[in-house]
């Protein structure tokens, strides 16, 4: 029982004085800067590292043979370092002595270390952590940790650790440019490829914009079926045979193709492998992204991790480079340019960023999200009601194209399908529907319920994830473009 309720005060002191450490280090920033302090994550570690650390502090007691008192006690005075020992009262044979380190707990505590001498020992008594230091200066022995230099060193590198949220709240250290020289490491062995350069797309910025579940390449077709992997069939799926299978439940999303190279983002990472499925790297590994395009032998894409601004790196995954220093709410390429939308202080952009020259013009003031150009008419889901539009860019006309909200849409010749959002809980849209630019007219081809609303598109198919009961999980279909049957491409 003594011994618990020992535990317990040494415990208790040593959680103060952590926390107080914590709690200077922290409200310096906090209230200079504004940094976020998770006070309760404080009080936990603060509680952790005392209990961790309490044996450090229970009572020792250790037994030095001396020859004589006088010369061990002209020892004591010599050796003690009066930086780290303060010797504050000498009689009757016992040393009574303030150790000057361990700060705030020896400051707060008053901890005091004592030496009795007898005629042929030396006996020392204290908290075991003054008593494991002072042992070998009384045997002897030198040691690293008691040189001066060393001491100030390791002082130094305390402070910089301590004061690390504020270094980084200041940008004093980058810890982006830390993983970014990491991620260079680690792709620097893996296998150089280089395409030829024509200007072309790894898939459509349609697909793109529905999260690039499916890609098209001569007369294969790539595509994404629920969480099981990735697939390959014939155009008219007359078969279908597995590329790659997941068994982590990571939804591969943005399938980009490129001669024999298949890309897609997998969790927090992009990877690259051989279409057959022999071959697979890892290209970048450094958080979240979205709308991958790929542009010849560059990868361009919205970086989520890093307040959604544009970055781009190669097919290697090297000279990782932010292009676009704002947070975007939309990319696509055509023509060699970049189109980006955003909103600052409540004024809408859209623009685009020359690939070549880097230059950047503005457009209009839109805020797009899945942006669709063809024939210098943008189309867009308007960020701010969900509404579907079209800009022209040379008239500079905007025009609404439905009253209905829109989860998502891809164009295909003179139509537009979409899927119309819905204000349930479990699903995210309710009904696909095909809108006629021509005569606006508006068909609905069914009343599926979508989680993940997307609609990708090859040239001959529609192909969408949903179920007719919402308590049934979403399944892959498709429907021909000539038609509004839909077929199944898995097991219900």
């Amino acid at each position: 029982m003594e011994k618990k309720k020992s535990f317990m005060i040494t415990a208790f002191k040593i959680f103060i004085s952590i926390l107080l450490i914590m709690t200077i280090v922290f409200i310096i920033p906090s209230i200079l800067w504004g940094v976020y302090v998770d006070w309760i994550f404080v009080m936990v570690l603060s509680l952790a590292l005392s209990l961790f650390g309490t044996h450090h502090y229970k009572e020792t007691t250790m037994e030095i043979p001396i020859e004589d008192k006088n010369s061990f006690s002209e020892y004591v005075r010599e050796r003690l370092d009066p930086g780290l020992w303060k010797i504050i009262k000498e009689e009757n044979d016992i040393f009574t002595i303030k150790p000057r380190f361990d700060r705030p707990y020896s400051w707060i505590y008053k901890e005091r270390i004592t030496i009795t001498l007898t005629e042929d020992h030396a006996i020392v008594k204290g908290s075991k952590v003054y008593i494991d230091r002072m042992e070998p200066i009384l045997k002897g022995k030198n040691l690293l940790r008691n040189n001066k230099i060393l001491r100030y060193v390791g002082t130094v590198i305390m402070l910089l650790l301590l004061m690390t949220p504020t270094l980084l709240h200041l940008e004093v250290i980058d810890i982006f440019a830390l993983r970014k020289a990491h991620h260079q490491f680690r792709v620097r062995n893996i296998e150089k490829i280089t395409f030829e350069e024509n200007l072309s797309l790894g898939n459509t910025v349609n697909n793109i914009n529905n999260y690039g579940m499916v890609v098209g390449k001569e007369d294969h077709i790539f595509y994404i079926k629920g969480s099981s992997g990735i697939y390959k069939a014939d155009r008219d799926f007359n078969y279908e045979e597995s590329v790659l299978i997941k068994s982590s439940g990571i939804i591969p999303w943005y399938l980009n193709i490129v001669e024999d190279w298949l890309f897609y983002r997998e969790g927090k990472a992009i990877k690259r492998m051989k279409t057959d499925g022999g071959k697979t790297d890892t290209i970048f590994n450094l958080g979240y992204t979205q709308d991958l395009h790929i542009l010849d032998n560059w990868i361009y894409f919205i970086y989520q991790s890093e307040d959604f601004e544009v970055y781009k790196m190669t097919v290697n995954g090297e000279n990782l480079q932010k292009i676009i220093d704002i947070s975007v709410s939309d990319i696509a390429i055509y023509d060699n340019k970049l189109y980006y939308s955003y909103t600052l202080d409540g004024v809408d952009y859209f623009k685009y960023m020359d690939l070549d020259s880097q230059e950047h013009e503005m457009v209009a003031n839109l805020f797009t999200r899945d942006m669709i150009l063809e024939d210098n008419i943008v189309y867009f889901i308007n960020y701010h009601n969900s509404k579907l539009y079209q800009y022209d860019l040379l008239t500079e006309e905007l025009k609404p194209l439905t009253n209905d909200e829109v989860g998502k849409f891809t164009k295909v010749d003179n139509n537009i399908y979409f899927i119309k959002r819905t204000k349930e809980e479990h699903h995210q849209g309710k009904g696909l529907y095909k809108l006629n630019l021509d005569d606006h007219s508006k068909v609905m081809l069914n009343n599926d319920w979508f989680w993940n609303d997307f609609i990708n598109v090859t040239e001959d198919w529609i192909i969408y994830e949903s179920t007719d009961d919402y308590r049934r999980p979403a399944i892959l279909k498709r429907m021909s473009l000539e038609g509004n049957e839909a077929v199944k491409m898995e097991v219900d």
